[in-house]
C-alpha cells in the first residue's frame, strides 16, 4: 500500500521531470535563436556616417535590438527557473527513492522475522490474537501517518520510517 503511494508519485515526479526538460529545451532554443537574431542585426547596423548624420539611422534596428535583448534577459531567466525546478523534481525522487527502498528493507526484515519464527511448543508462551491484532493495528496506524507526512514533509516521514522500524525491531525480539 505504501510502496504503490510512493510509486505513484515517483510516476507523477518523473513525468514532472520530462515536461520540465522538454520547457527547457524549447526556451534554449528560442534563447539561441535571439542571440541569433540579435547578432544578424549587429552585422547589420552600419555605424558608419551615423555620428555626422541629423538624422537617425537605424532607429528600427535599435528598438528591435532592444526589445531582443530583454526577451534575451527574460529567457536566461526562465531557464535559470526551469534549473531550479528539475533539481527540486531530482531531489524529490532521490527522497522518494531513499524511502522506497528503507520500506522494502523494513518489509524484508519483517518478512524474515516471519520466517525465522519457531512454531511454538507447548512450553513456550503465544502471544493472544487480540494482542496481535492490536499490534498489526498500531502498525498499520504508523503506515498511515508515515504517508500523510511524504508528501508535506519528506524529512519527517523518514524519521517516523525509522521509529517504525525501532519498533518492529522491538517486536522481534
Amino acid at each position: 500500500m505504501l510502496l504503490d503511494y510512493l510509486k505513484s508519485i515517483q510516476e507523477k515526479d518523473i513525468s514532472s521531470r520530462i515536461e520540465l526538460e522538454e520547457e527547457y529545451d524549447l526556451v534554449d532554443t528560442k534563447l539561441r535563436e535571439a542571440r541569433k537574431f540579435l547578432s544578424m542585426i549587429e552585422e547589420e547596423d552600419p555605424d558608419t556616417f551615423t555620428e555626422f548624420s541629423p538624422y537617425e539611422l537605424q532607429s528600427k534596428n535599435e528598438k528591435q535590438m532592444k526589445e531582443i535583448e530583454d526577451s534575451i534577459a527574460s529567457f536566461e531567466k526562465k531557464m535559470s527557473s526551469l534549473q531550479n525546478q528539475i533539481f527540486l523534481v531530482d531531489d524529490n525522487l532521490d527522497k522518494i527513492e531513499k524511502a522506497m527502498q528503507e520500506f522494502q528493507e523494513l518489509s524484508n526484515d519483517l518478512q524474515a522475522s516471519d520466517s525465522d519464527s519457531v512454531i511454538p511448543s507447548e512450553n513456550a508462551v503465544v502471544l493472544d490474537q487480540d494482542n496481535n491484532i492490536s499490534i498489526y493495528n498500531d502498525l498499520i496506524f504508523q503506515c498511515d501517518n508515515i504517508l500523510g507526512f511524504l508528501p508535506v514533509d519528506p524529512v519527517r516521514a523518514k524519521i517516523e520510517l525509522g521509529e517504525l522500524k525501532k519498533s518492529l525491531q522491538s517486536l522481534m525480539k
